[in-house]
């Protein structure tokens, strides 16, 4: 079977989430063959501190965050007061605010576990009666058995967490967890090296804010519910999968024999989520993303949709997780469609096929893993024009980018969502915001344009043009939690 897949696109470690970008779910939505309505009006569950909202607000959406903790209210309205994006606490206040109809997109990207039965059951109330017709619920969630790989070092880090203070606030005992963590594995050093990821994980695991790191690595989480019965109990309340497991690509995108495809072909479920219970054992699987759509909207013409490459040039990853399934990519089957939108610029995937001599159908599966994989980016013909609050949201991101978890990422309304930096990345983009020679138009080009310096979106002092290499450097890589979060 092959190595752990690469998962792009994932939530970050500062609650920006590439995976809520609106342009980004349409594109999977029409990928996927699933009707939909335009997602303008979003929530975000659990958005913590605001980041999310603000930064989806600052790109036209109308946007609204659910805070369930209260220590991250304040901050969280603080953040909605520049942006205009509108905070709630709690399920009572969300369900009083937003009335029937009132949502095209609820994510949830990281408390489904967290979440007692009867928020599970609030939450699914809302999506329920908020979602217009067409709307979706993005879900991320846990499933069973899990990556293998991940268990020894998650186990390890739940009994450092277990010998902690539990009178102490939940950053401190992350902080105590770590710190017994690192001792652990310096006593421990070979044992754990034999496992693959070790690396990666303990450098995420190391860059998490304490409370995230509590919630995704220290914390018990509540037992996986299984897709198949959380896709039963969606269902009860109207939501379907967007994109359900069709066994044959299934077997085709995992790297087995024909001997072995032979054997599960004979036993694999006829699709739907039995088959998507299947493809998580085969998967390795530890967490995934799914879209649920409310009937009622309209189907987007795949041949219509323009895209544009995304990202440095070279090989994709051998293998994605992504919010349209798992997919094997290869120079062969996908260097073309990458080679030509790289060389001619953003075109129509109906008229890419017809350049490339494929199907629409093989264009359509090849764009949907290259959309999982980051390569890809839906181009619309007019980019959106930024809003007059981007610059007041931009500046106060990097205001609140103090390095100790704050945030990690700016609006590029020009590309529809965000481009995560590191903690010199924000404080350039202060200096930049606070200059006033700088417009908001010249950060938005830094920010949004993947070309090498000189090629386009030309900055206008020194401290633009740090910016601009510094968001080239971060803009298209991957900061998934554990690698695992399936993703657009």
């Amino acid at each position: 079977m092959s190595a752990p897949p690469h998962v792009a696109g994932a939530a970050s470690h500062w609650a920006h989430l590439p995976m809520a970008e609106p342009a980004r779910l349409e594109a999977a939505l029409t990928l996927a063959g699933a009707p939909f309505r335009p997602l303008r009006r979003a929530l975000h569950v659990d958005c913590g501190r605001g980041v999310t909202p603000a930064i989806l607000s600052a790109c036209g959406v109308e946007a609204h965050g659910l805070v369930l903790r209260e220590d991250e209210a304040a901050d969280a309205r603080a953040l909605a007061a520049a942006s205009g994006a509108r905070v709630h606490s709690g399920w009572r206040e969300a369900e009083a605010a937003l009335g029937p109809g009132a949502l095209d997109l609820i994510a949830v990207p990281e408390c489904w576990e967290e979440l007692d039965e009867a928020a599970r059951e609030a939450l699914i109330a809302l999506a329920a009666r908020a979602l217009a017709p067409g709307g979706a619920l993005m879900l991320t969630h846990e499933v069973l058995p899990g990556a293998a790989e991940e268990l020894p070092l998650r186990q390890l880090a739940r009994l450092c967490w277990a010998r902690t203070d539990p009178g102490a606030s939940e950053a401190a005992r992350a902080a105590q967890a770590l710190a017994r963590l690192e001792e652990a594995l310096a006593l421990s050093h070979a044992l754990f090296r034999g496992y693959g990821g070790f690396d990666a994980q303990m450098a995420e695991l190391r860059a998490l804010p304490p409370e995230l790191a509590a919630r995704r690595w220290f914390r018990r989480p509540a037992a996986p519910e299984g897709v198949e019965r959380l896709c039963a109990r969606l269902e009860r309340a109207g939501l379907r999968l967007a994109a359900p497991a069709d066994p044959a690509r299934l077997l085709r995108d995992l790297d087995f024999t024909p001997e072995q495809q032979a054997l599960i072909a004979a036993r694999i479920p006829q699709g739907g989520p039995a088959a998507e219970e299947l493809g998580d054992i085969l998967a390795r699987r530890l967490r995934r993303a799914d879209l649920f759509v409310k009937p009622g909207g309209r189907r987007a013409d795949p041949a219509a949709l323009r895209l544009a490459a995304r990202g440095p040039a070279g090989a994709p990853p051998g293998r994605v997780e992504g919010l349209l399934g798992s997919a094997a990519l290869s120079r062969r089957v996908h260097g073309p469609m990458l080679e030509a939108l790289r060389a001619d610029g953003p075109a129509r995937l109906g008229a890419l096929a017809e350049r490339l001599g494929m199907t629409l159908e093989a264009a359509r599966r090849a764009a949907a893993a290259l959309l999982s994989s980051g390569d890809l980016a839906p181009a619309p013909e007019e980019p959106p024009a930024a809003p007059p609050r981007a610059r007041a949201v931009n500046a106060a991101l990097a205001a609140r980018a103090d390095g100790r978890g704050g945030p990690r990422a700016l609006a590029a309304p020009a590309i529809g969502g965000a481009v995560e930096l590191d903690a010199e990345g924000m404080r350039l983009a202060g200096a930049a915001l606070g200059g006033a020679d700088e417009d908001v138009d010249s950060l938005i080009a830094a920010l949004g344009d993947a070309q090498p310096p000189g090629q386009g979106g030309a900055a206008a002092s020194p401290a633009m043009a740090a910016l601009r290499r510094r968001a080239e450097r971060f803009v298209h890589q991957d900061f998934s939690i554990l690698r695992a979060l399936g993703a657009i």
